[in-house]
């Protein structure tokens, strides 16, 4: 079985907050207990999961990730996009409980009227951008 890259990670590891971003799958692969293909699948289950608790349905993961259902072995782009929709759901999750789902479909003047899940859905790139800036939320708090 093969050892996970940790310049790979799923998320980065911050301070004390380890567990709530998923990165128990990431310490169980590196420690050699699964391989980047059963660590991708469980992934895919949990992003599925924090999808659903979010309020986003098949097509809208679609749009964001390029496709869904991803197989467990996804083009690379594909699979770099999950993890990012992954890591940016935990952190949405983590800061916002029960409101994310509502914090994700609400227009917002800081994306000029615009809901977050319009602003990624027009341009994918803004699931980087906007992890980054609740990563950043996190590490002030």
């Amino acid at each position: 079985m093969g050892r996970a890259d940790p310049g790979n990670c799923i998320v980065r590891a911050r301070s004390g907050n380890q567990t709530r971003f998923g990165l128990y799958t990431l310490q169980y692969t590196m420690r050699g207990g699964m391989d980047g293909f059963e660590e991708f699948s469980v992934l895919l289950s949990e992003l599925a999961e924090k999808a659903r608790v979010c309020g986003l349905s098949d097509g809208e993961l679609r749009l964001l990730i390029g496709s869904w259902p991803l197989s467990p072995r996804p083009s690379r782009e594909h699979e770099t996009q999950a993890r990012r929709l992954y890591e940016l759901l935990g952190l949405v999750r983590w800061l916002l409980f029960e409101d994310a789902a509502e914090w994700l479909r609400r227009p917002h003047h800081v994306f000029h009227g615009r809901s977050p899940l319009a602003l990624m859905a027009s341009d994918q790139r803004m699931i980087s951008v906007l992890r980054d800036r609740l990563r950043d939320e996190v590490d002030a708090a």
